[in-house]
């Protein structure tokens, strides 16, 4: 064999050798190919139950709160707003001021509380009695102050109507303020027993 014929037959051996490598390179055994395809749908199949259980979230509750206002709006009404609402959005849920409503004195922009009692004052009312507090300073944590409510206020007192609230303004104008709860039994008609009933809903301060 001549040298031609060598060097023709090396370099088909080399072509033959190369070929064969690109070949098992190339050529991904089904194994492999079907392990592959397995993991892709499985992540697939996670991904898709992962989008579907954030989708089935319930949002969180959202806390309200149970505000009444009173005195001079157009609807005087116990309104649910969401917590943390302002007082503008209380005066809007009742419909505005009346054109009688002294609002000099409101702030607008304060947050409520549950079971806040609010009471817009009219034209010529004392004001002294709010503090310049458009929620009326009279109430605390649903507890009204006896030192400061005005008539309509003392009557959102369980059993404390129209005549006894008037009793508690004239005792309070007569005597000066009240030192503690308890001296409210010095007060016309209110005896031991209606004390033990009105206690809870009463302050001082």
């Amino acid at each position: 064999m001549d040298v031609k014929k060598q060097l023709i037959f090396i370099i088909s051996i080399i072509f033959i050798f190369l070929f064969g490598l690109a070949y098992k390179i190339l050529n991904i055994s089904p194994e492999l190919t079907q392990g592959s395809n397995i993991l892709t749908k499985t992540n697939e199949k996670v991904f898709v139950e992962k989008l579907q259980a954030e989708e089935n979230i319930e949002p969180e509750a959202e806390e309200n709160i149970f505000v009444y206002i009173a005195g001079e709006v157009v609807s005087p009404d116990v309104y649910k707003l969401k917590s943390n609402s302002r007082m503008i959005e209380l005066v809007e849920a009742a419909g505005g001021f009346t054109e009688s409503a002294e609002t000099k004195n409101i702030n607008l922009a304060q947050k409520l509380v549950d079971e806040q009692y609010v009471y817009v004052p009219k034209l010529g009312d004392d004001l002294d009695n709010f503090q310049n507090n458009p929620i009326a300073n009279n109430t605390t944590n649903g507890k009204i102050d006896i030192n400061t409510a005005d008539k309509q206020t003392l009557m959102e007192i369980p059993s404390i109507g129209e005549t006894l609230s008037q009793s508690i303004i004239d005792y309070r104008e007569t005597n000066g303020k009240f030192m503690n709860i308890e001296e409210l039994k010095n007060v016309d008609r209110i005896g031991d027993k209606t004390f033990e009933r009105i206690r809870e809903y009463v302050f001082v301060k």
